[in-house]
Protein backbone atom coordinates (compact mmCIF):
# COMPACT_ATOMS: atom_id res chain seq x y z
CA UNK A 1 0.00 0.00 0.00
CA UNK A 2 0.92 3.32 -1.17
CA UNK A 3 1.17 6.13 1.24
CA UNK A 4 -1.89 8.08 -1.22
CA UNK A 5 -3.90 4.93 -0.02
CA UNK A 6 -2.45 4.50 3.29
CA UNK A 7 -3.40 8.34 4.03
CA UNK A 8 -6.74 7.94 2.06
CA UNK A 9 -7.87 4.88 4.26
CA UNK A 10 -6.97 6.83 7.64
CA UNK A 11 -9.21 9.67 6.39
CA UNK A 12 -11.97 7.19 5.88
CA UNK A 13 -11.56 5.61 9.26
CA UNK A 14 -12.16 9.14 10.70
CA UNK A 15 -15.24 10.24 8.55
CA UNK A 16 -16.43 7.06 9.76
CA UNK A 17 -15.65 7.81 13.26
CA UNK A 18 -16.73 11.78 12.96
CA UNK A 19 -20.00 10.48 11.71
CA UNK A 20 -20.63 8.18 14.03
CA UNK A 21 -19.90 10.52 17.23
CA UNK A 22 -22.19 12.90 15.16
CA UNK A 23 -24.89 9.99 15.04
CA UNK A 24 -24.73 9.74 18.96
CA UNK A 25 -24.56 13.24 19.55
CA UNK A 26 -27.24 13.81 17.67
CA UNK A 27 -29.26 11.07 19.76
CA UNK A 28 -28.12 12.29 22.75
CA UNK A 29 -29.58 15.68 22.13
CA UNK A 30 -32.55 14.46 21.39
CA UNK A 31 -33.43 12.50 24.27
CA UNK A 32 -32.15 15.69 26.41
CA UNK A 33 -34.76 17.37 24.51
CA UNK A 34 -37.25 15.08 25.27
CA UNK A 35 -36.47 14.93 29.21
CA UNK A 36 -36.40 18.89 29.37
CA UNK A 37 -40.05 19.23 27.44
CA UNK A 38 -41.27 15.95 29.84
CA UNK A 39 -40.04 18.68 32.69
CA UNK A 40 -41.48 21.59 31.91
CA UNK A 41 -44.68 20.15 30.78
CA UNK A 42 -44.23 18.73 34.93
CA UNK A 43 -43.98 21.98 35.99
CA UNK A 44 -46.81 23.56 33.67
CA UNK A 45 -49.07 20.93 35.54
CA UNK A 46 -47.51 21.71 39.57
CA UNK A 47 -47.82 25.14 38.14
CA UNK A 48 -51.92 24.66 36.86
CA UNK A 49 -52.57 22.57 39.87
CA UNK A 50 -50.95 25.35 42.84
CA UNK A 51 -52.69 28.26 40.62
CA UNK A 52 -56.19 26.50 40.85
CA UNK A 53 -55.50 25.71 44.33
CA UNK A 54 -54.70 29.30 45.26
CA UNK A 55 -57.45 31.12 43.62
CA UNK A 56 -59.71 28.19 45.08
CA UNK A 57 -58.52 29.37 48.39
CA UNK A 58 -58.83 33.08 47.56
CA UNK A 59 -62.50 32.39 46.83
CA UNK A 60 -63.45 30.49 50.06
CA UNK A 61 -61.17 33.55 51.78
CA UNK A 62 -63.61 35.91 50.36
CA UNK A 63 -66.83 34.18 51.03
CA UNK A 64 -66.12 33.52 54.83
CA UNK A 65 -65.31 36.98 55.57
CA UNK A 66 -68.75 38.02 53.82
CA UNK A 67 -70.55 34.98 56.09
CA UNK A 68 -68.55 36.08 59.06
CA UNK A 69 -68.88 39.79 58.19
CA UNK A 70 -71.31 40.41 61.39
CA UNK A 71 -68.97 38.82 63.60
CA UNK A 72 -66.41 40.85 65.65
CA UNK A 73 -62.61 40.64 64.28
CA UNK A 74 -61.39 39.09 67.66
CA UNK A 75 -64.06 36.56 67.13
CA UNK A 76 -62.84 34.99 64.16
CA UNK A 77 -59.59 35.66 61.77
CA UNK A 78 -58.74 34.04 58.47
CA UNK A 79 -55.51 33.35 57.26
CA UNK A 80 -53.64 31.70 54.18
CA UNK A 81 -50.57 29.73 54.74
CA UNK A 82 -48.83 26.50 53.33
CA UNK A 83 -51.68 25.81 50.82
CA UNK A 84 -54.18 25.98 53.50
CA UNK A 85 -56.87 28.47 54.74
CA UNK A 86 -56.67 28.64 58.45
CA UNK A 87 -60.40 29.77 60.10
CA UNK A 88 -59.71 30.56 63.81
CA UNK A 89 -62.66 31.38 65.72
CA UNK A 90 -62.56 32.40 69.36
CA UNK A 91 -63.12 30.07 72.56
CA UNK A 92 -66.04 33.00 73.62
CA UNK A 93 -67.58 32.57 70.51
CA UNK A 94 -68.37 28.99 70.55
CA UNK A 95 -67.73 27.77 74.00
CA UNK A 96 -68.02 28.59 77.92
CA UNK A 97 -64.80 28.85 79.56
CA UNK A 98 -63.97 25.36 80.97
CA UNK A 99 -66.43 23.89 78.66
CA UNK A 100 -66.40 21.59 75.74
CA UNK A 101 -70.35 22.14 74.70
CA UNK A 102 -70.82 24.49 71.84
CA UNK A 103 -72.94 27.74 72.33
CA UNK A 104 -75.70 28.78 70.32
CA UNK A 105 -73.51 30.71 69.32
CA UNK A 106 -70.99 28.68 68.22
CA UNK A 107 -73.12 26.14 66.67
CA UNK A 108 -74.82 29.46 64.46
CA UNK A 109 -70.84 30.22 63.48
CA UNK A 110 -70.49 26.81 62.21
CA UNK A 111 -73.95 26.94 60.08
CA UNK A 112 -72.27 29.90 58.47
CA UNK A 113 -68.94 28.40 57.67
CA UNK A 114 -71.11 25.00 56.51
CA UNK A 115 -73.23 27.45 54.24
CA UNK A 116 -69.70 27.52 51.98
CA UNK A 117 -69.00 24.38 51.18
CA UNK A 118 -72.24 22.25 50.23
CA UNK A 119 -71.36 21.81 46.51
CA UNK A 120 -67.68 21.89 47.54
CA UNK A 121 -66.10 18.10 47.08
CA UNK A 122 -62.71 18.79 46.33
CA UNK A 123 -61.65 20.03 50.08
CA UNK A 124 -60.46 18.24 53.55
CA UNK A 125 -61.01 19.55 56.67
CA UNK A 126 -58.45 19.19 60.27
CA UNK A 127 -60.42 20.75 63.19
CA UNK A 128 -58.01 21.96 65.56
CA UNK A 129 -58.99 22.23 69.45
CA UNK A 130 -56.32 24.87 71.18
CA UNK A 131 -56.63 25.58 74.89
CA UNK A 132 -54.46 27.52 77.32
CA UNK A 133 -52.25 26.60 79.81
CA UNK A 134 -54.45 27.16 82.82
CA UNK A 135 -54.79 23.62 84.72
CA UNK A 136 -52.57 20.30 84.07
CA UNK A 137 -51.13 19.30 80.88
CA UNK A 138 -53.45 15.95 80.86
CA UNK A 139 -56.51 18.40 81.22
CA UNK A 140 -55.89 20.74 78.39
CA UNK A 141 -55.37 17.68 76.37
CA UNK A 142 -58.39 16.11 77.09
CA UNK A 143 -60.93 19.74 76.99
CA UNK A 144 -58.57 21.17 73.71
CA UNK A 145 -59.70 17.43 72.21
CA UNK A 146 -63.48 17.46 73.45
CA UNK A 147 -63.63 20.61 71.67
CA UNK A 148 -62.32 19.72 68.27
CA UNK A 149 -64.70 16.62 68.56
CA UNK A 150 -67.73 18.56 69.35
CA UNK A 151 -66.74 21.18 66.82
CA UNK A 152 -66.77 18.03 64.42
CA UNK A 153 -69.88 16.11 65.24
CA UNK A 154 -71.99 19.56 64.94
CA UNK A 155 -70.88 19.94 61.62
CA UNK A 156 -71.62 16.40 60.45
CA UNK A 157 -74.99 17.41 62.13
CA UNK A 158 -75.04 20.34 59.65
CA UNK A 159 -74.54 17.55 56.31
CA UNK A 160 -70.66 17.64 56.14
CA UNK A 161 -69.40 14.22 54.99
CA UNK A 162 -67.32 13.25 57.80
CA UNK A 163 -64.69 11.21 55.73
CA UNK A 164 -63.41 14.50 55.13
CA UNK A 165 -62.88 15.41 58.63
CA UNK A 166 -60.12 15.09 60.76
CA UNK A 167 -60.28 16.18 64.90
CA UNK A 168 -57.41 16.95 66.43
CA UNK A 169 -56.47 18.19 70.09
CA UNK A 170 -53.27 20.36 70.52
CA UNK A 171 -53.60 21.59 74.42
CA UNK A 172 -51.64 24.44 74.83
CA UNK A 173 -48.62 23.75 72.48
CA UNK A 174 -49.26 26.16 69.53
CA UNK A 175 -49.88 28.98 71.45
CA UNK A 176 -50.49 32.13 69.27
CA UNK A 177 -49.48 34.26 72.01
CA UNK A 178 -47.46 33.96 74.81
CA UNK A 179 -49.92 32.39 77.98
CA UNK A 180 -48.36 35.75 80.46
CA UNK A 181 -51.91 37.31 81.53
CA UNK A 182 -55.71 36.96 80.45
CA UNK A 183 -55.75 38.92 77.64
CA UNK A 184 -53.44 36.68 75.96
CA UNK A 185 -54.82 33.70 77.19
CA UNK A 186 -58.22 33.88 76.02
CA UNK A 187 -56.82 34.76 72.61
CA UNK A 188 -55.09 31.04 72.86
CA UNK A 189 -57.91 29.68 73.62
CA UNK A 190 -58.98 29.06 70.49
CA UNK A 191 -60.55 26.47 67.74
CA UNK A 192 -58.77 26.33 64.11
CA UNK A 193 -60.40 24.49 60.72
CA UNK A 194 -57.75 24.26 58.27
CA UNK A 195 -59.15 23.83 55.05
CA UNK A 196 -57.08 21.95 52.79
CA UNK A 197 -57.44 21.78 48.80
CA UNK A 198 -57.18 17.72 47.31
CA UNK A 199 -56.53 16.23 44.13
CA UNK A 200 -59.47 14.86 42.89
Amino acid sequence: MNELETEQKIFAYSSKGINDYAFENDAYLDSLEHMVAKQQYEINMLYDQVSYYQSQLNEIENNLNTAFSAYEKGQYSIEQKNNKLYLSLSHDLLFKKGSSRLDRSGINALQEFVANFEQKTDLEFIIEGHSDSDGSPSKNWEISTKRAVAVVNQLIKLGMDPKTITASGRSFYKPLVPNTNELNKSKNRRTEIIIIPIEK
